[in-house]
């Protein structure tokens, strides 16, 4: 599922492997320090699971209007491949 409306942020699953060399870019970056800001939603009693095996935590978290979670820096950094435009757009106009 890829949701790349204006609610969300990097709400994807990606379907392949991990990259070999992770993408430790400008944007990247970005996302991490949006990341620290970021406000937690309610708790739900699961968490996702990427394709390779990490998992998010249990909750939403709410950055400057859009609706994300844990693992939106580990789909730039590992997973960019898969990465919507659109959604490296957003990170790099916020």
């Amino acid at each position: 599922m890829i949701n790349t409306s204006n609610k969300y942020l990097l709400q994807i699953e990606p379907k392949n492997k991990k990259s070999i060399h992770p993408s430790n870019d400008s944007v990247t970056r970005k996302m991490e320090r949006l990341l620290e800001s970021a406000k937690k939603g309610k708790a739900y009693k699961g968490t996702h699971k990427c394709v390779c095996g990490i998992r998010s935590t249990s909750y939403d978290l709410f950055i400057r209007g859009y609706i994300t979670n844990s693992l939106a820096v580990h789909y730039l950094r590992w997973h960019r491949n898969e990465v919507p435009r659109l959604e490296i757009e957003k990170v790099k106009n916020m």
